[in-house]
């Protein structure tokens, strides 16, 4: 019958942690669908097969599955903060590698780390909520966090199909999307003094 600790959702959803984390997550998953989307034709375009690409996206949800298994336990001995840094960070740097490959071998690389780092935040998210504001009403604040995550996968690989169209190559999307990547790691350097960090 004791209330748990932390915030309601409308406590939660009234302070200014709430929407820098939902700025966060909104900026590091933007891109989070636009290679599995565009991987198979960017492929295409640089003179791989069908086959060869489809196969990419195969090892984007490999890593995918890495991710989730094991970047909690990482993140438990790094710290949550640092983890969640790193991985935006590392996503943006994946991206660049993305926009400099052009042969299989990279482009798998590519596949499988991106895909990692993106099991990786899932695999973090809740964890970072919990730190944040609380088991009180953690699956409400969870739920609401993640629609920052909805919104951005569905604009990102939409505005990716359409810089295609427009400039005729994916150079514009994949490089906007490791800016935000990258923004939102230095998001979450700037307040990473609001978590908890274990010894």
């Amino acid at each position: 019958g004791t209330a748990l600790p932390g915030m309601t959702l409308g406590e939660a959803m009234r302070s200014r942690l709430f929407w820098l984390m939902y700025a966060v997550a909104f900026l590091i998953c933007v891109g989070f669908f636009v290679p599995m989307v565009h991987l198979v034709p960017y492929a295409q375009d640089v003179g791989l097969s069908e086959a060869q690409g489809v196969s990419l996206v195969s090892l984007l949800g490999l890593g995918s599955l890495l991710g989730r298994f094991f970047m909690g336990g990482i993140a438990d001995r790094l710290g949550h903060a640092r983890s969640l840094v790193a991985i935006g960070a590392g996503l943006g740097l994946m991206f660049l590698v993305w926009w400099a490959a052009t042969s299989f071998w990279l482009l798998a690389v590519f596949a499988v780390c991106f895909g990692t780092l993106y099991g990786g935040y899932v695999a973090l998210a809740p964890t970072l909520s919990m730190e944040l504001f609380g088991p009180r009403s953690l699956s409400a604040i969870l739920g609401s966090l993640y629609t920052a995550a909805g919104l951005a996968t569905l604009i990102g690989p939409t505005f990716a199909g359409a810089s295609f169209d427009a400039y005729g190559s994916y150079d514009v999307s994949i490089l906007a999307c490791a800016a935000l990547c990258f923004a939102g790691a230095g998001l979450t350097l700037a307040m990473r003094r609001h978590f908890y960090s274990p010894a």
